[in-house]
């Protein structure tokens, strides 16, 4: 037997802790020097599985295993590296000996197991497991040879025919039955195509439409828009000269008026209030009067009859009609008058006299 020997020593290295977990049956029996034990007559332990992608974006602890599903074989990660486990020159033949509790390699090399080992009580005895399935049956034996036939025992005499009665005359013909019951009538057969419709008459004219529904409110003036900036204001006209002052003379003319300053620009306008909501739509008006339906167009021409099909095999007869009942037996004819005796036969040969 042939076993992985990191995979062999990865689980008894779990045996060296304290800290103890039972999963599976009898979880309140476990042995004093298990860390983990597992114990199940019908489930097994299944490691992570995952791709060789997914694996290798794993960077575990050393001593760590998983199943490569792309590889179908567990791996273990060591020295910042997976391995696989199904590969490899590292197959060892181990042979256990359970007295000594010593573990032999096939390269020589011996693990004393001792320590390792517990002689605590034994556990209860686990379920019966599931009967096993039943042997193929064997091969038939051959067919024993048949058993002989019993002596056939002697067979009686034929006793002497009877002689035939005289036939009487023959009775006259029943009368006819009646005719049979005619068979089911043969399906219709297909109707004849319809001829072509006329053309269909013109639409009548549309109806008048209805009348539109009132109009909604008007909606809110908009806000005015802000004033432009004013202009500046035009430069002060130059005063008159002053008149000698004497008498007062007669009052000067006023100077000329500064030009007016330029007009400032139109504000922009302002934004245009909300539109008010629409009123509701009118109902829709009468439909117009159909217009008469035009006149039914003439038949068209009937198309030319096809050649004529072959004519069908013979319908099947009707059922015969029960048989008459057989007439009435006539009267037998008057016994001829007997013959003469005829010479006697020879003797037939005896037969052999039975045994």
């Amino acid at each position: 037997m042939k076993i992985k020997l990191p995979l062999i020593f990865l689980f008894l290295s779990f045996t060296t802790l304290y800290s103890q977990v039972k999963v599976g049956d009898n979880p309140n029996l476990i042995d004093p020097s298990s860390l983990l034990e597992l114990e199940s007559n019908d489930r097994t332990l299944v490691l992570t599985r995952v791709t060789t992608t997914q694996m290798n974006n794993i960077t575990p602890f050393n001593g760590a295993i998983l199943y490569n599903t792309d590889e179908n074989c567990v791996f273990q990660y060591n020295n910042n590296s997976w391995t696989s486990l199904c590969s490899g020159n590292d197959d060892q033949i181990l042979t256990f000996n359970p007295t000594t509790n010593i573990l032999s390699i096939e390269n020589g090399n011996q693990v004393d197991l001792s320590s390792l080992i517990s002689s605590g009580p034994q556990g209860p005895r686990g379920p019966t497991g599931a009967a096993g399935t039943n042997g193929t049956d064997g091969a038939r034996g051959a067919t024993g040879a048949a058993g002989t036939n019993g002596t056939d025992g002697a067979r009686g005499a034929t006793g002497a025919a009877g002689t035939n009665g005289i036939d009487g005359a023959r009775g006259a013909t029943g009368a006819a039955g009646t005719n049979g019951i005619d068979g089911a009538r043969g399906a219709t057969g297909a109707a004849g195509t319809n001829g072509i419709d006329g053309a269909r008459g013109a639409t009548g004219a549309a109806g008048t439409n209805g009348t539109d529904g009132a109009r909604g409110a008007t909606g809110a003036a908009g806000t005015n828009g802000t004033d432009g900036a004013r202009g500046t204001t035009g430069a002060a006209g130059t005063n008159g000269t002053d008149g000698a002052r004497g008498a007062t003379g007669a009052a000067g003319t006023n100077g000329t008026d500064g030009a007016d300053g330029a007009r400032g620009a139109t504000g922009a306008a302002g934004t245009n209030g909300t539109d008010g909501a629409r009123g509701a739509t009118g109902a829709a008006g009468t439909n117009g009067i159909d217009g008469a339906r035009g006149a039914t167009g003439a038949a068209g021409t009937n198309g030319t009859d096809g050649a004529r099909g072959a004519t069908g095999a013979a319908g099947t007869n009707g059922i015969d009609g029960a048989r008459g009942a057989t007439g009435a037996a006539g009267t037998n004819g008057t016994d001829g008058a007997r013959g003469a005796t005829g010479a006697a036969g020879t003797n037939g040969i005896d037969g052999a006299r039975g045994a």
